[in-house]
């Protein structure tokens, strides 16, 4: 049982063989000079006509020029469609991109806005001493007090701001001179009045 099996298979298979090549007897009876194959390109469609001529006599009369400008027409139609999609889609994201901007001025909050807020509060949160602020402070009013010499409310400013570093004798000047312009400013005598006691036992 075991071996007729096998046997069986292998002779199913010669008997398809001897098929095969009894189809194939009258071709090779008709080919007396096979033909000389002159590339390596041509050698597939030689061994197609000799296994397959039905085959190999069909492609022969295939027109495969007209097929290939077909093709090249078509796939130049699909590479313009191409192109013009992605110019719509390129002009669609410039307007969208537009839009954000637009919205953005609108709210105020550019990113140029957003980076100068964030480097503000880091200039902000930087620890200062005392008497770096103060500086600042007094540069500030100097300035303001240049394009307003005759506002006494920046004089008493800047006596505060000298105040806070114990710089009485400058304080002191900024006072006498908020007080010529306001002679009437009695808060302000009896701060003068406070830092003469302070420099007179100096």
């Amino acid at each position: 049982m075991y071996l007729f099996i096998p046997l069986l298979i292998i002779l199913v298979s010669l008997v398809g063989a001897l098929l095969i090549i009894w189809r194939k007897l009258p071709y090779l009876k008709k080919i007396t000079n096979p033909p000389s194959i002159s590339s390596a390109e041509s050698m597939p469609f030689a061994l197609l006509s000799d296994f397959f001529p039905e085959v190999a006599s069909y492609f022969k009369k295939v027109d495969l020029t007209s097929y290939k400008n077909h093709l090249m027409k078509e796939l130049e139609k699909f590479l313009r469609r191409l192109r013009v999609l992605s110019l719509k889609l390129d002009g669609f994201t410039n307007k969208l991109l537009a839009k954000i901007k637009s919205e953005n001025v609108k709210n105020g909050h550019t990113l140029a806005q957003e980076f100068k807020d964030e480097s503000s509060v880091k200039v902000i949160t930087k620890k200062e001493s005392p008497e770096e602020r103060a500086k600042k402070e007094e540069q500030a009013l100097i300035i303001e007090i240049a394009k307003n010499p005759k506002n006494p409310e920046l004089y008493k400013k800047l006596a505060e701001v000298y105040l806070s570093v114990k710089n009485f004798s400058d304080a002191k000047e900024s006072l006498e001179t908020a007080l010529e312009l306001d002679s009437e400013d009695q808060q302000t005598k009896e701060k003068l009045e406070t830092i003469n006691k302070v420099i007179l036992p100096m």
